[in-house]
């Protein structure tokens, strides 16, 4: 199996192509496509491999099974002409892909012989999906809440220099223009900051999309703060039985990605900086309401959810 990672110089691209690399995957070629900066600048160096860049506007996409859509700005530019070869498009990135399905709809078998365009779902619904599934077809699910706190990562390069930048100068005392984000972001907290009035909504949609058995009411907000990576959910959710917190542990303890802590010290986002797991802690249930449960759940959305999520994907359209 033959694969493309368009935008392969992105934050997003180095992760795939290094984990999938490092993790053995039966994959014949990575082609990794960008735009180079210039001659001296047209290979990629990861993890000790180093990978010619191909210019996107001469990537033969008829030979490759399926084009990891990495970059915004690339997969606006040449979904069109990647669809016309009638392979699969994976959007990874944050644009809109017109008429892409969502992979949360897919089924397993559904992946072999898939043809045109399929958006991944936000790192905070992947994050969550395995949890709440557990959870629904255990006990059923009727409301969900989720308050998400995500890192400037979410917005890929751009978001972590600005961050970098915008420290950097207030520190020194210099003035600051805000560029990715509408205001500051450097030592401060920003409702809905990255694409505003979009996120939670996305969220609260995508998650009403992995239930099967039930029709919760999904709600969401999303707050960025200036911390580089990781992404940390405060969840509540509202079952259709009763659930102690041991069952709930028990069911969510055989989700091998997936780590329960239910001692102190909590673990900190950046201690989960580069692992490939989730980790849920503060489980908590008042005795008034034994349907309820409250936790956290956070992650290095970008190496735990969102890379491994890719990885599941590119197995099933080649029927690995």
């Amino acid at each position: 199996m033959a694969i493309a990672v368009l935008g392969a110089s992105s934050l997003l691209g180095k992760s795939l192509i290094e984990k999938l690399t490092a993790w053995n995957y039966p994959i014949e070629s990575i082609v990794a496509v960008d735009n180079a900066i210039d001659d001296e600048n047209s290979t990629l160096e990861i993890a000790e491999n180093k990978y010619d860049l191909l210019d996107p506007s001469e990537a033969d996409w008829g030979s490759v099974q399926a084009v990891i859509g990495c970059d915004e700005k690339l997969v606006q530019t040449y979904s069109d002409d990647i669809l016309n070869f009638g392979g699969v498009l994976i959007n990874a990135s944050a644009t809109e892909v017109i008429g892409a399905t969502s992979t949360l709809t897919m089924e397993d078998g559904d992946w072999v012989g898939a043809q045109g365009a399929y958006q991944l779902p936000n790192s905070v619904v992947i994050m969550l999906t395995h949890l709440l599934k557990r959870l629904e077809n255990e006990v059923g699910i009727e409301a969900v809440h989720v308050s998400v706190l995500l890192a400037v990562s979410e917005n890929g390069q751009e978001g972590i220099d600005e961050l970098a930048s915008q420290t950097a100068r207030l520190l020194n005392g210099l003035p600051i223009e805000p560029n990715i984000y509408s205001r500051q972001i450097a030592f401060n907290l920003l409702p809905q900051a990255i694409h505003p009035s979009t996120i939670a909504d996305d969220i609260e949609q995508q998650l009403g999309l992995i239930f099967s058995h039930s029709e919760p009411e999904v709600a969401a907000h999303s707050v960025t703060v200036p911390v580089f990576y990781g992404a940390m959910a405060q969840v509540t959710v509202n079952c259709q039985g009763r659930v102690s917190i041991a069952e709930c542990v028990d069911i969510w303890r055989e989700i091998d990605s997936v780590e329960i802590q239910l001692d102190e010290p909590v673990t900190l986002v950046t201690d989960l900086n580069q692992n490939i797991y989730t980790s849920v802690s503060q489980i908590r249930q008042s005795p008034a309401q034994p349907r309820q449960l409250k936790f956290c759940v956070q992650a290095d959305v970008m190496n735990a959810c969102v890379v491994p999520y890719l990885a599941k994907l590119i197995q099933r359209i080649g029927g690995m």
